[in-house]
């Protein structure tokens, strides 16, 4: 059975499934908006290529319009957020 994390509207996650399927881990990073800055920390290393970036509810692109980290602790934006606006980083910590 696969386990499935849901985006509620506040950024928080709600969990359903079970068993030993893969756990994602969802951020909401809106609190590291600035306006100028385009690197946005994880709390915990990321799998390379396991990252999901959503601004205001789209999906971003790898590698066009974000990079993963090379240490694996957070992205990089290719243009920075604007203020009022919602970041959330979903991805599959390192074990």
């Amino acid at each position: 059975m696969s386990v499935v994390k849901i985006i509620n509207q506040s950024g928080g996650t709600s969990s359903s499934g079970g068993g030993g399927g893969a756990s994602l881990t969802i951020e909401n990073r809106s609190s590291q908006i600035t306006g100028t800055n385009t690197n946005f920390s994880t709390s915990s290393e990321f799998v390379s290529g396991s990252t999901m970036v959503y601004y205001n509810g789209v999906l971003q692109i790898r590698n066009e319009d974000y990079t993963e980290d090379a240490d694996r602790e957070g992205v990089t934006f290719a243009l920075a957020p604007e203020t009022s606006t919602k970041v959330v980083i979903i991805y599959s910590a390192s074990a």
